[in-house]
């Protein structure tokens, strides 16, 4: 005989959607992504995906994995992994994510902090495309002369260029 086994929702399903001609006011919790086409005032905390469409206008912080803006946001963006506004997104308000994309187009009015993914904060080094970059150049031994003077360095190279002439 089978045992059948209970199957729990599927958080990766359709997400939920406010449409163009809906409003919603309070807070939004949740681990699904949220459509976004007509009016949201409030917060929302904790959606996988944001998705401010054309036309939407959200007043609310935003606190989620991903937000793609094309719509109009006032309030505060805090993203886990990217932010992404769009030709015809305007955000007025502050952002922060490891990931900030603006289309030419786009609007951001506010202040942009870059945080960490939690997974790069690990002692690993430096990771992505432009590692290489990012890696400490070796400390080359200091000289311990003092600061060095323009005068002084034109004189020098000139004493060079005669002693190279003359053939010492």
């Amino acid at each position: 005989m089978k045992k059948k086994s209970k199957t729990t929702p599927d958080s990766s399903g359709a997400p939920t959607l406010i449409g163009a001609d809906s409003s919603f006011e309070g807070t939004y919790k949740g681990n699904e992504s949220l459509c976004i086409e007509g009016k949201f005032t409030g917060t929302i905390e904790g959606a996988d995906n944001v998705y401010v469409h054309k036309g939407a206008r959200v007043s609310a912080d935003i606190h989620a994995k991903n937000v793609m803006v094309h719509g109009e946001v006032n309030g505060n963006i805090f993203s886990k992994e990217e932010i992404n506004i769009g030709p015809t997104g305007q955000v007025n308000g502050d952002v922060e994510s490891p990931s900030l994309t603006v289309s030419t187009g786009g609007y951001l009015n506010g202040q942009c902090r870059m945080s960490e993914e939690e997974e790069k904060t690990n002692e690993s080094g430096p990771q992505g495309r432009f590692s290489p970059w990012k890696k400490e150049a070796p400390q080359s031994a200091q000289h311990e002369e003092g600061p060095v003077h323009l005068d002084t360095v034109q004189d020098s190279s000139e004493e060079d260029a005669e002693e190279r002439s003359v053939g010492l």
